[in-house]
C-alpha cells in the first residue's frame, strides 16, 4: 500500500509543476552546446601548445636557439644564420595555425 501511495503523490506533485518554456533563469542552465575547440582568448596558447607536442618542431626550436646563442656570444662561432633554422620553422607552425 505505501508503494502505490507513493505514485500516487509523486504524480499529484508532477501535476503541480509549473514549467515555463524560453526561460533560463529560472533553473540556471542555458542549455546551450558549445562545440568549438578554440576560443578567441585561448587560439593562440592552445594551438602553440598543439604544434610542439610534435618533436620535430621542438627539435628545430632547440638547434635554432643554439645556433642563435652561438652567434651572438663567444661560446662557439655558428656556420649558419640561425635564421636559416627559425624562419622555415615560422613558416610551418604559421601556415598549420592558419589551417586550424
Amino acid at each position: 500500500m505505501d508503494s502505490s501511495g507513493e505514485a500516487l503523490r509523486t504524480s499529484q506533485e508532477d501535476s503541480n509543476r509549473i514549467l515555463v518554456l524560453g526561460n533560463s533563469e529560472i533553473n540556471g542552465s542555458d542549455n546551450s552546446i558549445c562545440t568549438s575547440k578554440y576560443t578567441i582568448l585561448n587560439f593562440f596558447p592552445k594551438a602553440i601548445r598543439e604544434q610542439f607536442r610534435r618533436v620535430g618542431n621542438v627539435y628545430f626550436l632547440f638547434i635554432g636557439f643554439v645556433m642563435l646563442i652561438g652567434t651572438y656570444t663567444t661560446a662557439w662561432e655558428s656556420a649558419a644564420s640561425p635564421f636559416t633554422t627559425l624562419g622555415p620553422l615560422a613558416f610551418v607552425i604559421s601556415v598549420s595555425l592558419v589551417q586550424e
